[in-house]
């Protein structure tokens, strides 16, 4: 798994990638969802991807998920995509 340190400078990276193409299409960051795709990494990832922001994580495997859940205590506070 990515550690939190390369996670923040990966992040910085991107949003300053978001920023530069919200202003050449005339429309905010606001505007633009960044999804964080935790397939296949451990339920830990979802600690450290809301840790860093990323509070819209999408997953395809509902077991996967289901263990996630359980372990995961901000379920209120992320949007999940399946």
């Amino acid at each position: 798994m990515i550690s939190s340190s390369i996670l923040k400078k990966n992040m910085e990276a991107l949003n300053s990638r978001i920023e530069s193409a919200a202003e050449i299409s005339c429309r905010t960051p606001d505007e633009i969802t960044l999804i964080a795709v935790t397939k296949s990494f451990p339920p830990s990832s979802w600690d450290l991807a809301y840790k860093h922001l990323l509070t819209t994580i999408a997953e395809s495997r509902i077991q996967e998920t289901k263990e996630k859940l359980s372990l995961f205590k901000n379920r209120d506070q992320i949007d999940l995509h399946l």
